[in-house]
């Protein structure tokens, strides 16, 4: 383990912040260079882990119970700013999506939420907000992710509600339920494949839909977008219970299809 080359990363990452508090008003605050170097030590253990792949990961599963912590919104993005020397590693670029997911979910346990997920340094990563949920607590999970990453983004999260800022890979949004996800970038292949009973506003192009979605709704200001979710072949598949909405410049929404 390169120590001091992890904490000449930490200590980079943290300059100019670590007076900084952060989330005050939810009782959160920074706790300093010390509890994030356990952390990234921590992400270094779980990089050597054995996560099945082409397996549906739940975040109450062994892999996950060793992440214990609950990091206020500066730490855990000052916690990914230290993490790219370790992208020679094979299974950094999924296994830290992971991670991330883990994080978010026991700080929303925990009774914080909204998070800002920065990624825009990073190089794009597989999983990131995977398996989110509301854990019945009565209210969405909220999180807000800003870079690009690669596929499975926000894979079989359920009663959340996620804003995206960038560009994805192959299957954005698969197997989501009962969330509202707002994209602003261009997504890739079998976009939103077997989503269910949620909300989409997309303003960004995309290569295709995926198949099994229904009971959601599609909204989009921009009419050559309105075209591509209109397409049978690429878009919104006819027959699957789904509408099609458009925002007019007015902000009037006007449904242009409907496959219920």
């Amino acid at each position: 383990m390169n120590t001091a080359l992890k904490k000449k990363s930490l200590e980079e990452s943290l300059s100019g912040h670590t007076a900084q508090v952060v989330e005050s008003e939810s009782g959160i605050k920074t706790v300093g260079e010390n509890v994030l170097v356990e952390v990234l030590e921590n992400f270094e253990k779980f990089l050597e882990g054995d996560i099945p792949v082409g397996e549906r990961l739940e975040l109450d599963e062994a892999y996950f119970q060793g992440i214990p912590y609950v990091l206020s919104n500066h730490e855990l993005n000052a916690f990914l700013q230290a993490t790219p020397h370790l992208k020679d590693n094979e299974n950094y670029y999924s296994y830290l999506g992971c991670f991330i997911s883990k994080l978010v979910d026991n700080a929303f346990i925990a009774g914080h939420n909204n998070y800002q997920i920065d990624l825009v340094d990073l190089p794009p990563l597989n999983e990131v907000c995977l398996e989110l949920r509301d854990r019945d607590l009565g209210y969405p999970l909220v999180v807000n992710v800003v870079g690009n990453v690669d596929s499975n983004f926000a894979w079989g999260s359920e009663k959340c509600r996620i804003n995206f800022e960038g560009n994805a890979d192959s299957f954005f949004g698969a197997c989501v339920k009962d969330s509202e996800i707002y994209v602003r970038g261009n997504i890739g292949f079998y976009a939103f494949d077997n989503l269910t009973d949620s909300t989409v506003r997309i303003e960004g192009d995309f290569q295709s839909f995926g198949y099994n979605m229904s009971d959601n709704i599609f909204k989009t200001a921009d009419e050559d977008l309105l075209k591509k979710l209109l397409d049978r072949e690429n878009g919104v598949k006819p027959r699957s219970y789904n509408k099609v909405v458009f925002i007019n410049p007015d902000g009037r929404e006007e449904v242009v299809r409907d496959y219920s």
